[in-house]
């Protein structure tokens, strides 16, 4: 699931960002220190071959190919191909999130347009469990920590969320692609017959349901086709290469030339230590790193999304509304009843948080 870290950061600070360095969950060097090693590695031998194996004369030709490289390296636009690739995944992520159906306004749509008890209460729960079941099939068609969860329609079953006739109605669904919608279908059905049995007395309640339901099947539909339709493979290899080609590269490109070399500068001291070739390196490999980390986020990582609390959320809140919460309390006169003028009370720490009113920042103006 997507790593918490807002209670870290209430107040900026010097030192509350870099203690979100130190946490291990999410963080970057997790992701690049692989890639880190061998990278340091590989710099290391060729810088050893180079001072202690090679004779002047080869030394030299070695400098001349530094030298080359590194001109011809700048030439590969690494920040700008990355910068729209992650710009690309990162909204698709947020699209994705997005595109995840809850049972919140179905659930209202539903206590709004069936009241009562006894029939009426069984079709709430009904309509409720479907919408759920519908989710928590075409997660565990999408979602990997779903489908280890629920592999199968029988677990379903086993868990109360499907009945076993309702379990082989779904298995015996051709194509197996409208198998995820199927208990919306039942939804929609349940809903006709309960308006024509009396249960529903407002049409536009009626309407209301179906669109919600409707707006649910959408929301489902949507993830199906983008897991369908991925970033294109092209752009991910383009982006892929370019970044392993420029650190590739940076290997030879990056080496120290030895300050008795004709090619060395004053400006290209041999530090022996590559310090700014590291930064770079953690920047870009670790820019590389957050797209492939973001661009399935139906997976196992740890900024992936946590279904499975998603699935629970849904199934805990709709089942207990329909059945606990629906009746309203005994109409009462509020505390504020004889007052137009209402000021809401504050504790002793949020009084040292309160700010002018939102009047205008001319309104003193003299």
């Amino acid at each position: 699931m997507t790593v918490q870290y807002n209670q870290d950061v209430l107040t900026g600070g010097p030192v509350v960002f870099l203690r979100l360095l130190l946490r291990w969950k999410g963080c970057v060097v997790k992701l690049i220190y692989v890639d880190f090693i061998v990278f340091m590695l590989a710099y290391a031998i060729v810088s050893c071959v180079y001072r202690f194996a090679l004779t002047a004369e080869q030394q030299k030709n070695f400098e001349s190919v530094v030298l080359y490289v590194f001109d011809f390296q700048q030439m590969i636009p690494i920040s700008f191909i990355l910068g729209f690739y992650v710009q690309l995944v990162f909204s698709r992520f947020w699209q994705h999130f997005n595109s995840v159906p809850w049972v919140f306004t179905p659930t209202l749509a539903v206590i709004g347009a069936i009241q009562g008890e006894g029939r009426a209460r069984t079709i709430r729960r009904t309509c409720v469990r479907y919408m759920n079941a519908s989710l928590i099939i075409a997660s565990s068609r999408l979602h990997v920590a779903a489908k280890k969860r629920f592999p199968t329609t029988q677990h379903l079953v086993q868990a109360g969320i499907l009945t076993q006739r309702e379990g082989d109605l779904i298995d015996s669904t051709d194509p197996v692609s409208a198998q995820p919608f199927l208990p919306l279908v039942w939804t929609t059905a349940i809903a006709m017959r309960a308006e024509k049995d009396g249960l529903i007395q407002n049409p536009h309640a009626l309407v209301n349901l179906i669109q919600v339901v409707n707006n649910f099947r959408e929301s489902l539909l949507r993830l199906f086709l983008m897991d369908k339709v991925c970033v294109p493979l092209v752009y991910t290899q383009v982006v892929t290469l370019a970044v392993y080609s420029y650190f590739l590269s940076s290997i030879i490109g990056r080496q120290f030339i030895l300050d008795s070399s004709e090619y060395s500068s004053p400006f290209r001291k041999d530090y022996y230590v590559p310090f700014y070739t590291i930064l770079e390196f953690i920047v870009y490999m670790g820019w590389l790193k957050v797209a492939e980390t973001l661009v399935n986020p139906m997976g196992e990582d740890d900024e992936d999304f946590d279904i499975n609390n998603i699935i629970d959320s849904n199934w805990s809140y709709g089942m207990h509304m329909v059945d606990k919460k629906h009746h309203p309390t005994e109409l009462v006169r509020d505390k504020f009843w004889d007052s137009s003028n209402v000021i809401l009370p504050h504790t002793a720490g949020s009084k040292k948080l309160l700010s002018t009113q939102m009047t205008g920042s001319m309104y003193n103006l003299e």
